[in-house]
């Protein structure tokens, strides 16, 4: 508890480290939130918006990108049919 303001901080965790990033947007509890951040990233404000149909499995999904093999954050299949690749990546 702060001393100046007597209320609580909160220490928030990062988002873009790459384990909470898996575990906050690929929970289907959270499906709502994905689906707004993905919009939102790609600007997609009307039809036709990417609605979750399906979270796959991104262990069993790989991209070969040369070698290594690399490992996906998340894979969602749209009710659209797509498939979209979510990986999250920082510049530092």
């Amino acid at each position: 508890m702060s001393r100046k303001t007597g209320l609580l901080r909160i220490n928030l965790l990062d988002i873009k480290v790459d384990v909470l990033f898996k575990d906050f947007f690929g929970d289907k509890n959270n499906e709502e939130i994905l689906e707004n951040f993905i919009n939102n990233v790609l600007g997609l404000k009307r039809d036709p918006i990417i609605e979750v149909e399906e979270f796959l499995d991104p262990r069993k999904m790989r991209v070969e990108v040369g070698q290594p093999t690399t490992f996906l954050d998340l894979s969602v299949k749209a009710k659209s049919g797509e498939r979209y690749i979510i990986e999250m990546q920082t510049l530092e």
